[in-house]
């Protein structure tokens, strides 16, 4: 920090004034930006686990924090968090109400691959587990449906080639 007395002196400008040219110059450093983007996403994240927010409003404020350091490693993955958490709820609230087909084109429209698993996992475990119970065509429903959202999964190609999905 410079003061007047460390040989600063302009009629214009004030001791505060001075004292924050350093600080501003500071402040737009690629690294400051990163941190500074951390440091409030982390107090962000701290509120809602406190639940003194709720998550669109986390969601909110975090996005607005991509004006500063759009690429921010930490930032982008609590968004992509809470977004995630958000779409397992409402997919399985569309499961819970036997709203399949809606839970289904949910789960596609997801960014998360994890959720596009998790749906389709829980497709092929009703198929499993009601087999016997359900008519043939809910049962290549499933399948088709799971294949929909993982067509490359090693771990359900069995029971693709079983149904002739693939």
């Amino acid at each position: 920090f410079f003061q007047a007395e460390d040989g600063i002196r302009d009629h214009c400008v004030t001791g505060v004034q001075t004292c924050a040219l350093p600080i501003y110059e500071l402040v737009q450093t690629t690294n400051s930006k990163m941190y500074y983007v951390r440091d409030q996403a982390l107090a962000i994240v701290r509120r809602l686990d406190e639940q003194k927010i709720d998550e669109s409003k986390a969601l909110s404020e975090l996005e607005k924090l991509k004006q500063i350091d759009y690429n921010n490693a930490i930032l982008n993955e609590f968004i992509e968090e809470i977004i995630f958490r958000k779409d397992v709820r409402e997919v399985g609230r569309l499961m819970d109400c036997n709203q399949f087909s809606e839970a289904i084109k949910k789960a596609k429209r997801s960014r998360s691959q994890k959720l596009r698993y998790m749906t389709a996992q829980f497709c092929l475990n009703i198929l499993i587990e009601n087999s016997q119970k359900l008519p043939p065509e809910l049962l290549i429903e499933l399948v088709r449906s799971a294949y929909e959202l993982c067509p490359d999964d090693p771990e359900f190609r069995e029971v693709y080639k079983l149904f002739h999905i693939i």
